[in-house]
């Protein structure tokens, strides 16, 4: 944390005075100071070899030694910009992962199964807000849906002026 930043996190004890010298989670600025951090240490490698999403990293590779190779430039980086790593918190080496809702593996992307039961539980749509709401839910998983704007085509009918919502 620069040391500007840090009278801004200071709290007080019965036995002291404190202040954060590192980022602290649940700042406001945290996440989106996190992520700029992540990806200044990470750039030029974006999309080339990993993705970044807050504080998730994925590698990937078409097989060990590459993934072993891209791994070593990675932690290079962190050991350049003097980061470090908690290694409870690390998984390598995984043919298949759950990522933000999504199956992730070397067949593809596909939706998490939990992903799935949450949109099939979401109660039926009283109104138009809650049918928006819930083609909100099916159209961001649309590249996973076989014919899903014919499949929900009675739907957004229902959002058009001339229409009653029953």
């Amino acid at each position: 944390m620069d040391e500007k930043s840090q009278p801004l996190t200071e709290f007080s004890t019965d036995v002291g005075h404190y202040q954060f010298t590192v980022l602290a989670q649940g700042l406001k600025n945290s996440p989106s100071c996190f992520s700029r951090t992540i990806n200044t240490v990470m750039a030029g490698l974006e999309w080339k070899i990993l993705v970044s999403y807050v504080d998730d990293i994925i590698i990937f590779a078409k097989n060990f030694p590459e993934f072993l190779d891209r791994l070593r430039t990675v932690f290079n980086r962190f050991k350049q910009f003097n980061l470090k790593l908690k290694a409870n918190k690390c998984e390598f080496g995984m043919t298949q992962l759950k990522f933000l809702g999504f199956n992730i593996s070397h067949g593809g992307i596909g939706l998490d199964e939990n992903k799935v039961k949450s949109i099939i539980k979401m109660p039926e749509p009283k109104d138009v807000k809650q049918l928006q709401s819930f083609l909100g839910h099916i159209n961001f998983n649309r590249d996973h849906i076989q014919n899903c704007s014919l499949i929900a085509q009675p739907l957004y009918n229902l959002l058009s002026k001339n229409n009653k919502f029953i």
